[in-house]
């Protein structure tokens, strides 16, 4: 944390001493549907969490008596150092993972909201993706996605990041990704440049 100001230090610092103070109560609520101490405790980790930064945070229980605990810069650079330095700080815990960003999952199907907050379908299997170098060591990215046209454009571009995010993981796709293009059919000039969205984290590393 020797780049972090004073303040954000503190920040974090308070930040984990809060947490270890109430770390029964945060398994208990995540492990109970309904429990009465829910709203509060979202509260309290938001008023911690986004005192820090535009900064998501999610808390799950992937399998019995575990627990994770993941925190996501919104695509943003500067605020991906900020979570990692938040994360560096976390306890020691063999309940519990901590994660600085979104995860990779390699999930093809997700649900979306759109502009009427209908929730929609994206399959993303069929997607292809092409690569376009950007200069600076990262990369364009062409994605053909026939099947979200009738969606409208901001949650085009929702589907496609949770998507991209589910098969690079945020850390991954922050660094290398410059930026996006979605297309619905491909020019016949790209086709041969064209590849299974799938293969997008193997043709990466």
């Amino acid at each position: 944390m020797d780049n972090l100001n004073s303040s954000m230090s503190n920040q974090i610092t308070d930040f984990w001493e809060w947490f270890d103070l109430n770390q029964a109560l945060i398994e208990a609520v995540i492990e109970a549907n309904g429990h009465p101490k829910t709203e509060e405790l979202i509260q309290s980790l938001d008023q911690h969490i986004l005192g820090m930064g535009k900064i998501k945070w999610e808390i799950g229980n992937p399998s019995p008596n575990q627990f994770t605990f993941m925190l996501s810069p919104n695509n943003e650079r500067e605020l991906l150092e900020v979570t990692k330095s938040i994360i560096a700080g976390a306890p020691t815990l063999n309940t519990w993972t901590f994660y600085y960003a979104a995860q990779a999952t390699g999930v093809f199907q997700l649900q979306v909201y759109d502009h009427n907050m209908d929730v929609q379908d994206v399959d993303a299997s069929s997607w292809r993706a092409i690569i376009v170098p950007s200069g600076d060591g990262r990369f364009e990215l062409i994605l053909e996605a026939a099947n979200i046209a009738y969606l409208d454009d901001d949650t085009q571009m929702i589907a496609a990041d949770l998507i991209l995010t589910a098969l690079l993981g945020e850390e991954e796709k922050i660094n290398c990704l410059a930026g996006l293009e979605l297309s619905f059919q491909l020019e016949s000039e790209q086709e041969a440049l064209a590849f299974p969205v799938s293969e997008l984290f193997g043709r990466l590393v």
